[in-house]
């Protein structure tokens, strides 16, 4: 799975653990939700170290803007094959 469907697949189990009513769903959401962050903690240690030592500002405007169009891009790639 690339980092940045990862990423989405986490948010979308956030919104998915609030909105459940179920203990039992919530705790399964719980535990994909970190089973996946910890495949991936080498790739997010890596993006804060890069955050850290670009700048003393975190992030600029036009990077993030970049950064989100690479990321939906590979989503809407990962969608279409699907499709």
């Amino acid at each position: 799975m690339d980092f940045w469907i990862m990423c989405f697949v986490v948010v979308c189990l956030f919104i998915a653990l609030f909105k459940v009513k179920s203990k039992l769903l919530k705790l399964l959401f719980l535990i994909i939700i970190l089973f996946l962050l910890w495949i991936y903690q080498s790739e997010w240690m890596a993006m804060i170290q890069q955050l850290k030592s670009g700048s003393p500002k975190l992030i600029d405007l036009q990077t993030f803007k970049d950064w989100l169009n690479h990321g939906l891009e590979k989503i809407r790639q990962f969608v279409s094959q699907y499709i």
